[in-house]
């Protein structure tokens, strides 16, 4: 297991610019990994949970796009369960 030293500056990393290093599409599993790294930092950072919370929310609403339906029917489950 790694520890929260040897990882610390990726996290950062993809945290504080998450429009370029953060995960590319908006899907269940980005957003799990986001939240993972949300209460990471947290419990490391306590001071920094405002900004932590504020880049997250903006990759967010860079990555959801909810008028694409394009977007919307590629990445929904219903579309791959018929697929």
């Amino acid at each position: 297991m790694l520890t929260y030293h040897s990882v610390s500056d990726e996290i950062t990393s993809i945290v504080t610019t998450a429009d370029v290093n953060g995960p590319a599409i908006l899907v269940d599993s980005s957003m799990a990994l986001m939240l993972q790294l949300i209460l990471l930092r947290g419990v490391k950072l306590p001071n920094q949970n405002q900004s932590t919370s504020h880049h997250v929310i903006r990759w967010v609403f860079l990555r959801w796009k909810p008028a694409d339906m394009a977007f919307a029917s590629l990445h929904s489950a219903h579309h791959r369960l018929n697929s």
